[in-house]
């Protein structure tokens, strides 16, 4: 087997390959990766523009909305700043157009299931929220990067780096079940790694509360297809 030279990251003292661009922990830059441009379609920056605008206009009075963070199906995440306490937050809100229906009532759920749960790898609601026709919720604001993103930059993690991984992992989703709740939507995505290298699942989008089935159709699939189990194909 060939050996592999990790180096300790300066910032956070993971042990990394000596050849590694970033710290797949911390995101410290070890060196000059390759730069890379995406492009934007013109019409989704402008979505994005005033999606922004309008967030900013309606909690004014709560919080000061920085930028997107990222989105997906079921919301878009920015990063805020609670005027009152002055700290950071992300905010997960409900895109425009899926403010009423089942949308909606998941949305809702997401926010009480993973308030209900105290688990330091569980990512704390502050506060949920309804403003002009905009469903809110605030959270723990994770500065960090999620597990995909860090395997996708560094590549395998050591061993070591991935046990402590899959231990906070399964920690919290057992602390999950043991409340009857189950995440459905476990992948790298929705696991993020803090600079200190503490691992918080987010996302509980489309968990279910016990035998809760009410927005669920029957023989509807939920999940990612190449992270749900097999039975479910």
């Amino acid at each position: 087997m060939e050996e592999v030279s990790l180096t300790p990251c300066p910032q956070c003292g993971t042990p990394v390959a000596a050849d590694a661009a970033t710290c797949g922990i911390c995101g410290a830059a070890l060196s000059d990766p390759a730069a890379k441009t995406i492009a934007i379609a013109p019409e989704e920056v402008s979505e994005r523009d005033a999606l922004l605008a309008q967030l900013r206009h309606e909690l004014a009075t709560e919080y000061e909305v920085e930028g997107e963070l990222g989105r997906g199906a079921m919301g878009v995440v920015f990063k805020a700043v609670e005027i009152e306490l002055g700290r950071q937050v992300a905010l997960k809100v409900l895109p425009p157009g899926l403010g009423q229906g089942a949308a909606a009532e998941r949305f809702k759920r997401e926010a009480r299931l993973a308030a209900a749960l105290d688990h330091p790898s569980i990512i704390p609601i502050y506060r949920v929220g309804r403003v002009a026709g905009t469903y809110y919720f605030a959270m723990k604001y994770v500065e960090g990067r999620a597990l995909d993103t860090i395997i996708e930059t560094q590549g395998a993690l050591p061993l070591q780096v991935l046990l402590a991984v899959l231990r906070s992992t399964t920690s919290a989703l057992a602390f999950a079940h043991d409340r009857d709740i189950i995440h459905r939507d476990i992948k790298g995505a929705n696991i993020l790694v803090d600079l200190d290298g503490r691992v918080m699942i987010s996302d509980f989008g489309i968990a279910r509360a016990g035998q809760d089935k009410a927005l669920t159709a029957a023989g509807a699939m939920m999940g990612t297809p190449y992270y749900m189990s097999p039975e479910q194909g």
